[in-house]
Parts: C-alpha cells; sequence; structure tokens
C-alpha cells in the first residue's frame, strides 16, 4: 500500500504497514530525511559508458554535484514543465530524453532508496497531483501532464497507477486521527502550487462517495518556489546586469535583454542559458557590457552550473524571514559577491501579488463549496510556504488562528497517499 507525493522540490514515500503508516528514509550528508529532493544530475566524471552520463537522483544527485563542482548537468524542477507543449526531448551530455524519461529516470532512484527502508514497493501506487499544474492553461494541458507523469511511473516499473489531488490525500492523513467529524480546509503549499480543498472528514462520513466527501477544489501555480524567485528578481538580478547596457555595432548601445532574466527567475530555465545560442548571445554581451563585473558573474553563474548554490542560499534566507524580521543575503558565488539585508516587510511587498492570487483561490474554493469561513470547522495546513507569515496572515484573517492546524508539513501529503493506496488496493 503505497503513497508517492511527486513534488517539484521534494519526494516523500510512504506505505501502509501493519495498518501503520511508515516513511522511506534516505540519507543526505551522513543523516536520514524523509523528504527527498526531487532533483537529477547528470554527471561528467562517472559515466556508464563512452556515450552515457552516470545519472544521480535525490541526495545522492546534490552530493554528486558538489563532490564534483557542478561539472555536470543538474536538473530540478521537473515536475512544473509537465504542462509545457514546447518541451518535448531535451539534450544532455549527448544524450536525447522525453520528459517522461527523465521523471523515470528519478523515480526509479527514488524507488531503489524507499525500498532499503520500507521493502519491496510492487508495481500498484497512488500518486499525488496538483489541484491545477504549473503552466497549465486547459483542461487539455492538465491531461498532458497527467498522461506524462502516468508514462513516467510506468517506466519506473509501476503498472497500476491510481492519481489522487494532494490536498485530498493532506485531509486523509489528517482525518486519520479524528474522533468526530468536521468541514476541513485543506491548504497544501508545495514548491509550485498552492491548492485548496473543502471537504467532510471524519468517522462519520465513511460512507459517502468521494463526490459527497469533497465539495470543493481550487488551486494555483504560485508556492515557495515563486517567493524565492522575488528575492532573486529584487535583490539579486540587478547585482547581474539587469537594467545595464552593452555596445553593439555602429557606436551605439542596446539594453541586456531582459529575456536572460526571466530564465533567472526560475530555476528550471536557468539551465537553459547554457544551450548554443543563448549562451553564444551572454558571451557576446560579456564582451561588451558597460558593467563588465556584473554582467561577467550573471555568466560565471551560468556557465559554472551555480544556480543550485545560489537558490539554496535565497531560500535559507527566505526560510529566516519566517521567524525574523529581517536577515542577511550573503553571496560567495562564482564571480558573485555581495552581503544585503533583506527585511520581511520588504519582501512581503515584492510577494504581493503572488498573495493575492493564493487568496483569491482560497475564497474560489469556498464559494465553490457554498460554504462560509465561519462554517470551516478546522483549516489543515501542510507544506513548506505554509510557515511564510503573509500566508499564515490570509487564513488567520479569514478563520481565526483557534482553527489552523498543521503538523508533518513535509510528508503529510505522501502519508494520506498511503493510506488512499491502503483503500484501493487493500484487501
Amino acid at each position: 500500500m503505497i503513497g508517492v507525493d511527486f513534488g517539484t522540490t521534494n519526494s516523500a514515500v510512504a506505505a501502509v504497514r501493519e495498518g501503520h503508516v511508515q516513511l522511506a528514509q534516505a540519507m543526505f550528508r551522513g543523516k536520514p530525511t524523509t523528504s527527498w529532493r526531487s532533483v537529477l544530475y547528470f554527471s561528467v566524471e562517472e559515466r556508464v559508458s563512452v556515450r552515457e552520463p552516470a545519472i544521480y537522483a535525490g541526495p545522492a544527485a546534490i552530493e554528486q554535484c558538489l563532490d564534483e563542482g557542478a561539472t555536470g548537468r543538474l536538473l530540478l524542477s521537473l515536475k512544473s514543465l509537465l504542462p509545457s507543449r514546447t518541451f518535448e526531448t531535451t539534450q544532455v551530455l549527448g544524450c536525447v530524453y522525453t520528459l517522461p524519461q527523465l521523471i523515470a529516470e528519478l523515480l526509479r532512484r527514488l524507488r531503489v532508496d524507499a525500498e532499503k527502508s520500507l521493502g519491496p514497493l510492487g508495481d500498484a501506487i497512488v500518486v499525488g497531483r496538483p489541484v491545477e499544474f504549473v503552466g497549465a492553461r486547459s483542461a487539455d494541458d492538465e491531461e498532458l501532464a497527467l498522461a506524462r507523469l502516468r508514462e513516467a511511473f510506468r517506466l519506473a516499473g509501476f503498472s497500476r497507477v491510481e492519481f489522487e489531488y494532494e490536498p485530498v490525500a493532506a485531509a486523509w492523513f489528517y482525518a486519520s486521527q479524528l474522533d468526530h467529524d468536521e468541514l476541513l480546509l485543506v491548504a497544501d503549499f508545495g514548491g509550485g502550487t498552492s491548492d485548496f480543498t473543502v471537504m467532510r472528514v471524519g468517522p462519520g462520513t465513511e460512507h459517502l462517495s468521494a463526490a459527497e466527501r469533497v465539495l470543493a477544489r481550487d488551486g494555483v501555480g504560485i508556492a515557495g518556489d515563486k517567493f524565492d524567485s522575488r528575492i532573486v528578481e529584487a535583490e539579486v538580478a540587478p547585482r547581474l546586469g539587469r537594467g545595464g547596457y552593452y555596445g553593439i555595432m555602429g557606436g551605439g548601445k542596446a539594453e541586456i535583454p531582459d529575456w536572460l532574466y526571466v530564465k533567472l527567475r526560475d530555476w528550471h530555465e536557468l539551465s537553459f542559458l547554457k544551450e548554443p545560442r543563448p549562451f553564444e548571445i551572454m558571451k557576446e554581451i560579456a564582451r561588451h557590457a558597460e558593467n563588465k563585473k556584473a554582467f561577467g558573474a550573471f555568466l560565471s553563474i551560468v556557465s559554472e552550473n551555480l544556480g543550485f548554490d545560489l537558490y539554496q542560499v535565497v531560500e535559507q534566507s527566505k526560510q529566516r524571514l519566517s521567524s525574523a524580521a529581517s536577515t542577511d543575503l550573503s553571496v560567495d558565488i562564482g564571480d558573485l559577491l555581495f552581503d544585503s539585508v533583506v527585511c520581511r516587510e520588504k519582501f512581503e511587498r515584492w510577494i504581493e501579488p503572488d498573495i493575492a492570487r493564493i487568496a483569491q483561490a482560497l475564497d474560489r474554493s469556498l464559494a465553490a463549496a457554498g460554504v462560509t469561513a465561519g462554517e470551516i470547522d478546522r483549516v489543515f495546513m501542510t507544506g513548506g510556504t505554509a510557515f511564510t507569515p503573509a500566508v499564515r496572515r490570509v487564513f488567520a484573517e479569514r478563520f481565526g488562528e483557534n482553527k489552523l492546524a498543521g503538523g508533518n508539513e513535509l510528508t503529510s501529503v505522501a502519508s494520506g497517499l498511503a493510506l488512499r493506496a491502503a483503500q484501493w488496493f487493500g484487501p
């Protein structure tokens, strides 16, 4: 009875064993973890054959990347590409992959790690899915994302795959601890999406159909990764030459193209700047930039595959702002060196449009369910972004602080998916 929470940033695997949920563990830098980073690393130093690079995933990918000095190719946020019709294949160190093939490479290694602590996983699983995939613009895009995800799990050896909405899975985890009925709002914040579900839970609802239990769902493709990009846009991009100029033929000058910095906002897009055409453009700009130091630092981030290091520093600063009024943002990566102070007040101004869209999706979910905030008995908040004060304030203002609940923020979805698997595939 296996549940897999394949996330944009982190993944987790859980199993129901003798009626109890057990989370898979992996090792990262000598310490056990139940949160498995959703990353792939293609090594140029370790190879399967002359033509094929060795592939690492999860904690092992990060360790190998750092050990090698990031000489290979690190891929993150693959889940966010699932609805993209422009992404069909990509070439990684001479090998061509479809998106399902890339995700399957990750899932195979996730499976190996999980089986070390859980035993054989079998071929039947329940997989989480967001209410709205990041970047999906239509129902056809949603179907494409699900079809790709199903194919990836098939390639990884899972022939029986059921999908469950991630916030519904979190509700199952929460409800497993209840001895009474509640009208529950689940707010599930991943790396890429914020999803909301209004649902009846508790022992008295077991006879209800899924349609009777789940009153409404809504979501938006905004969460923690977007907050990171706001810090990058405000604090980092100007120090990498954004808004600057470079010389062109004839003695004139032109503004450095902003599309380069648009790629910088989204981690999974940054690696595309190393493709031949954009990289040649960057090198040409670097030769003629008015601020050679700033744009040269940008070029070093791209050429040396230092995006992971940059976003790690940014993410850690963001996390500190959850408990502090201000924090240092100290960057010494490649040719980029600076110190600044980021205060929570500024950060909340940067993410204000994102908070507004999250609030709108929340309000839509209540309206679709036909309930008021006062009728909600409990709000279960899960996912790392649930700790962001500006996010929590939206819920406290609508429902009251006393109604907000949490716990197991990074693994509650996987645990709930395992409980659903026990229902779907159990005796």
